[in-house]
């Protein structure tokens, strides 16, 4: 996969956490595609992020046991924001953040992303603030 981002980052002169940015935006409709219910259930892109850790991992886990995952960890801050901790040898936080991006836009939201920590610069996991706007 990391070799199809490089070569793909290249091609398009695009620098790759954009690239993966954008690979979350597009992946966005899939999940919903195949995981509905919990979109349904959940009342806004803050209720949908929550249930990250507990059963949508666990779940995908469960049906696709083979398939690598990363660690993922969600605690609201407050009524508007979520913090988020992410651990994955990928490292593709920006990938997290288009999949965020489009899933609050499917809910009609707006939300500000703040990577307060990263893997990419020598931290051992990334600690991501999400704040509905």
């Amino acid at each position: 996969f990391k070799a199809i981002i490089v070569a793909t980052s290249r091609v398009l002169e695009m620098a790759i956490p954009d690239l993966l940015g954008l690979f979350g935006l597009y992946a966005f409709p899939y999940f919903k595609k195949y995981l509905p219910s919990y979109f349904d259930e959940s009342k806004d892109v803050l209720e949908m992020i929550l249930k990250i850790p507990e059963v949508l991992v666990a779940d995908i886990k469960k049906a696709l046991p083979e398939v690598y995952l990363p660690e993922v960890s969600v605690e609201r801050v407050n009524e508007k924001e979520v913090e988020l901790k992410y651990h994955s040898r990928r490292k593709m936080c920006e990938f997290l953040e288009g999949l965020i991006l489009a899933c609050a836009n499917s809910y009609g939201e707006e939300v500000r992303i703040t990577h307060h920590r990263c893997m990419h610069y020598g931290h051992d996991f990334c600690s991501i603030a999400i704040c509905k706007v």
